[in-house]
């Protein structure tokens, strides 16, 4: 982002800012709407099921809600690690190393939204999805050199 920033200006970082801030309103009105949605169409109202049960083991649609959730509480621990970056020593140091985890999440949404999403079935926006997800995989793959390092560093501390 820094480098955005120098070549771009600061309009770059506010920019992300914001697209930050819209993407996690979505990401929690989400799972709130599924919640709303099971309980009017007359599945009861249980939060437990739509913000934690996890299934690894499953048969695929109730796998795919399972990596909607793990990406929910994955995106979680990222934007904390954001809001806090500047609140210990120990965040500053290190909330970049959370922020990584958003490519694994954009991944795992990806595969929950292919298989579970009825918007996978609108021409324009299956166009855009596969675009974006292909951009995010060459990103993941040109940076995994530096990720990996990342990991390790992150590992010793």
């Amino acid at each position: 982002m820094q480098k955005w920033t120098e070549k771009l200006g600061g309009w770059v970082f506010k920019f992300h800012i914001t697209n930050g801030v819209f993407i996690y309103l979505l990401v929690v009105l989400h799972p709130v709407f599924f919640m709303l949605s099971n309980y009017f169409y007359g599945r009861g109202f249980d939060p437990f099921y739509v913000f934690t049960q996890v299934c690894v083991l499953c048969k695929p649609p109730e796998l795919y809600y399972s990596l909607g959730r793990i990406s929910f509480w994955l995106i979680n621990i990222a934007v904390f690690a954001g809001l806090f970056r500047t609140a210990t020593p120990y965040m500053r140091a290190n909330w970049r190393k959370f922020h990584v985890i958003n490519y694994l999440v954009f991944l795992l949404v990806g595969i929950h939204g292919f298989f579970n999403g009825t918007d996978f079935r609108i021409k324009p926006f299956f166009t855009f999805a596969i675009i974006a997800y292909l951009i995010v995989v060459y990103t993941i793959i040109r940076k995994l050199p530096s990720l990996f390092s990342f990991l390790k560093n992150w590992l010793r501390s």
